[in-house]
């Protein structure tokens, strides 16, 4: 971080917004160990020394006072070289070049028009606004995960199985095209907005900032954690899909809609529980509960799961549509069977944030999203 105020002041906002995390925090002292310097005219060269990767470090004193306009752009590409993410705020005439040069340039509204013309954000109150401007750019990335992560599941994964088995291996599709419309277009489409109004999480500030060229809004960690919360499709299909010969057409239709209609109640029931799963990436359900705490409730939740249940009475219960749409009314012992899976579904989610948020360094972290 490279600031024309005091180090310590310095040193004590950033880590309030997440810029600084390192617990060691460096000085210029430490920049004859970094392996790229600048020449006289800008361009960066490299030392044939070996390479320093400091957690952070802060630059200010008299050596910036001296510091060229050229300079102050390299000293932005420093970071860039360490694939980071290039913050700069900045006021004056000096500071353009380098406000122009960073990821982000921060100018302040009562700056020179020349500070205001290069960066990406002109603050018109305060520096503190920094601090605002990153949580709320990081709920909106988190909150964009949660709506994958939780389509992953239920609008991806469990409706391409049964086609998929269907077309490959001749299996009866486990789930309508209609009911499948019903999920995509309706029960799953108003959960996954109702997540977009997510509040912040607890710890949303002090995590570490995310490496832009690793930590994507889809990563493998994520289609893991969602797609294998479950029992695998061949374990059902393979061992329970198996048709006798000789068995008579309609009581195979009436089957096969029975067994669509099973298959849709679970996976909408099963959503309600991803659902309120899907709202911490890191916390526990107690810790970001939904109801009673206005920095974490969502109270959009419980109107999403009304309507998706609606939908779901609207395609298997109204008898003049059941022969029309290839539906059936399902039983009270597999209306709650899925229950009991989404229990096991929030538990053992739970149990994989408290590991990843106890072991942040350890196989299990690689389930975290």
């Amino acid at each position: 971080m490279v600031t024309g105020v005091f180090d310590l002041t310095a040193l004590a906002i950033a880590p309030n917004a997440g810029i600084v995390t390192a617990h060691a925090v460096d000085n210029s002292k430490a920049l004859h160990r970094f392996p790229y310097s600048d020449s006289s005219e800008g361009s960066l060269e490299r030392k044939e020394q070996p390479a320093y990767h400091p957690g952070a470090i802060i630059l200010n004193g008299p050596e910036l006072m001296t510091l060229k306009a050229h300079q102050w752009a390299n000293s932005t590409h420093y970071e860039e070289i360490l694939n980071s993410v290039v913050a700069m705020t900045g006021d004056g005439v000096n500071d353009s070049p380098s406000l122009k040069a960073a990821d982000v340039g921060f100018s302040m509204g009562s700056g020179s028009e020349i500070a205001k013309e290069p960066p990406d954000m002109v603050l018109l109150d305060t520096f503190s606004s920094i601090i605002i401007a990153v949580q709320y750019g990081r709920v909106v990335s988190d909150n964009l995960k949660k709506v994958i992560s939780y389509l992953l599941p239920g609008g991806s994964f469990s409706e391409f199985w049964p086609v998929m088995a269907f077309d490959a291996f001749g299996l009866p599709q486990a789930l309508s095209s209609f009911l499948m419309i019903i999920i995509c277009c309706f029960t799953d489409c108003a959960a996954a907005t109702m997540l977009s109004y997510e509040k912040p999480e607890a710890n949303i500030l002090t995590r570490r900032p995310r490496d832009i060229k690793k930590d994507h809004l889809v990563t493998g960690s994520s289609s893991y954690s969602r797609t294998r919360q479950g029992i695998p499709l061949s374990q059902l299909w393979f061992s329970l899909g198996k048709i006798h010969d000789g068995i008579d057409p309609d009581y195979y239709l009436d089957e096969t809609n029975e067994a669509s209609s099973v298959y849709f109640v679970n996976l909408v029931v099963l959503q309600w529980f991803n659902f309120i799963a899907t709202r911490a990436r890191r916390l526990s359900i107690f810790q970001h509960p939904p109801l009673f705490n206005n920095e974490t409730q969502n109270w959009y939740l419980f109107p999403a799961i009304v309507f998706s249940l609606a939908m779901a009475i609207f395609g298997l219960y109204i008898p003049p549509l059941q022969p029309i749409l290839g539906t059936t009314g399902v039983s009270v012992e597999q209306r709650f069977i899925p229950f009991a899976f989404g229990a096991f579904q929030l538990l053992f989610d739970g149990g994989r944030n408290f590991g990843v948020r106890s072991w942040p360094a350890r196989l299990l972290a690689r389930m975290g999203w």
